[in-house]
Protein backbone atom coordinates (compact mmCIF):
# COMPACT_ATOMS: atom_id res chain seq x y z
CA UNK A 1 0.00 0.00 0.00
CA UNK A 2 0.91 3.34 -0.81
CA UNK A 3 1.92 5.97 1.71
CA UNK A 4 -1.13 8.59 2.36
CA UNK A 5 0.05 11.72 4.81
CA UNK A 6 -2.63 14.84 5.56
CA UNK A 7 -3.11 17.00 8.14
CA UNK A 8 -6.00 17.94 9.62
CA UNK A 9 -7.50 20.26 12.62
CA UNK A 10 -8.77 19.42 15.77
CA UNK A 11 -11.87 21.32 16.07
CA UNK A 12 -12.37 23.26 19.23
CA UNK A 13 -15.50 20.33 20.45
CA UNK A 14 -13.10 17.51 19.70
CA UNK A 15 -13.99 16.71 15.81
CA UNK A 16 -11.82 16.24 12.61
CA UNK A 17 -12.49 15.24 9.31
CA UNK A 18 -10.91 11.65 7.61
CA UNK A 19 -9.95 12.56 4.08
CA UNK A 20 -11.61 11.58 1.41
CA UNK A 21 -8.25 9.39 0.36
CA UNK A 22 -7.72 7.91 3.18
CA UNK A 23 -11.53 7.04 3.97
CA UNK A 24 -11.32 5.27 0.39
CA UNK A 25 -8.08 3.41 0.88
CA UNK A 26 -9.37 2.04 4.77
CA UNK A 27 -12.58 1.13 2.82
CA UNK A 28 -14.68 3.31 5.67
CA UNK A 29 -17.94 3.60 4.88
CA UNK A 30 -20.29 6.31 5.84
CA UNK A 31 -22.10 5.85 9.22
CA UNK A 32 -19.96 3.13 9.54
CA UNK A 33 -17.62 1.91 12.91
CA UNK A 34 -14.11 2.75 12.81
CA UNK A 35 -11.11 1.72 15.18
CA UNK A 36 -8.57 3.82 16.49
CA UNK A 37 -5.90 2.55 18.44
CA UNK A 38 -2.93 4.54 20.56
CA UNK A 39 0.00 2.29 20.75
CA UNK A 40 3.65 4.47 21.55
CA UNK A 41 2.08 7.42 21.07
CA UNK A 42 1.25 6.37 17.29
CA UNK A 43 -2.52 6.35 16.69
CA UNK A 44 -3.89 3.50 13.56
CA UNK A 45 -7.35 3.52 12.44
CA UNK A 46 -9.25 1.21 10.27
CA UNK A 47 -12.62 0.05 9.80
CA UNK A 48 -14.20 -2.16 12.52
CA UNK A 49 -16.79 -5.05 11.76
CA UNK A 50 -19.98 -4.25 13.93
CA UNK A 51 -19.25 -6.14 17.04
CA UNK A 52 -23.76 -5.78 17.57
CA UNK A 53 -24.45 -6.09 13.92
CA UNK A 54 -27.71 -8.05 12.43
CA UNK A 55 -25.64 -11.18 12.95
CA UNK A 56 -24.70 -10.82 16.54
CA UNK A 57 -27.83 -10.63 17.04
CA UNK A 58 -29.47 -12.91 15.32
CA UNK A 59 -26.77 -15.67 16.82
CA UNK A 60 -27.95 -14.77 20.18
CA UNK A 61 -31.50 -15.22 19.71
CA UNK A 62 -30.69 -18.80 17.99
CA UNK A 63 -28.74 -19.22 21.20
CA UNK A 64 -29.56 -21.10 24.10
CA UNK A 65 -31.07 -19.10 26.67
CA UNK A 66 -28.47 -20.18 29.11
CA UNK A 67 -25.79 -19.01 26.91
CA UNK A 68 -27.40 -15.55 26.18
CA UNK A 69 -26.55 -14.31 30.02
CA UNK A 70 -22.96 -14.15 29.06
CA UNK A 71 -23.73 -12.12 25.61
CA UNK A 72 -26.34 -10.28 27.07
CA UNK A 73 -23.78 -8.92 30.25
CA UNK A 74 -21.17 -7.90 27.38
CA UNK A 75 -24.16 -5.86 25.35
CA UNK A 76 -24.51 -4.16 28.58
CA UNK A 77 -21.20 -3.45 29.69
CA UNK A 78 -20.67 -2.55 26.11
CA UNK A 79 -23.84 0.12 25.96
CA UNK A 80 -22.64 1.39 29.44
CA UNK A 81 -19.35 2.17 28.20
CA UNK A 82 -21.28 4.10 25.55
CA UNK A 83 -23.25 6.15 27.21
CA UNK A 84 -20.14 7.24 29.73
CA UNK A 85 -18.39 8.51 26.36
CA UNK A 86 -21.13 9.82 24.92
CA UNK A 87 -22.49 12.06 28.24
CA UNK A 88 -18.38 12.73 28.38
CA UNK A 89 -18.35 14.38 24.92
CA UNK A 90 -21.62 16.26 25.80
CA UNK A 91 -20.39 17.86 29.23
CA UNK A 92 -17.19 19.50 26.81
CA UNK A 93 -19.98 20.30 23.90
CA UNK A 94 -21.68 22.33 26.38
CA UNK A 95 -18.34 23.90 28.11
CA UNK A 96 -17.19 25.20 24.65
CA UNK A 97 -20.56 26.27 23.85
CA UNK A 98 -19.87 29.31 26.17
CA UNK A 99 -19.24 32.62 25.34
CA UNK A 100 -15.66 32.79 26.03
CA UNK A 101 -16.05 35.35 28.22
CA UNK A 102 -18.18 32.84 30.64
CA UNK A 103 -15.16 30.11 30.11
CA UNK A 104 -12.45 29.99 32.95
CA UNK A 105 -9.00 31.26 32.11
CA UNK A 106 -6.50 29.33 30.40
CA UNK A 107 -3.78 30.32 32.26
Amino acid sequence: MSVIEEVRTVTSNGRMVVPWTIQQALGLEQGGPVCFRVENGIVTIHAAEDRWGEAAFASLLDSPPDERSDSLTALGAELESLLGVSERDHDRMERHARPRAQRAPLW
